[in-house]
């Protein structure tokens, strides 16, 4: 071995320690980010009570889930008419009160 590839060597050597160090100091990062992908993947998988192709819509149920007797949900979705208003809402997260959201927020839907 010449002087030469010892000097290559030596700087592949260092710039192999200078790519993996930052790697080592991302790896709990990493850690958490595959625990984060595991709980997103689990909720994508769940499956979902509402069959979107149907015309019957959800079904009202009782607090316990059970659907509730001589109510047709479609029927009762072409009863509810009318516009939809909120004037003047403030909303703040319980664990900031004082970050307001919404702070003095109006909107009116209209019908149709």
């Amino acid at each position: 071995m010449n002087l030469t590839e010892l000097n290559q060597a030596l700087f592949m050597l260092v710039f192999a320690i200078l790519f993996l160090l930052p790697l080592g100091a991302m790896w709990p990062n990493m850690g958490e980010a595959f625990v984060a992908m595991k709980v997103i993947f689990k909720i994508l998988d769940t499956p979902i009570k509402i069959d979107a192709r149907s015309k019957k819509g959800y079904p009202f149920t009782d607090a316990s889930g059970e659907p509730l007797s001589g109510v047709d949900s479609a029927s009762a979705a072409e009863q509810f008419r009318g516009n939809i208003e909120a004037i003047d809402v403030h909303f703040a997260y319980p664990t900031r009160p004082n970050d307001y959201i919404y702070k003095g927020m109006s909107l009116k839907i209209d019908s149709g």
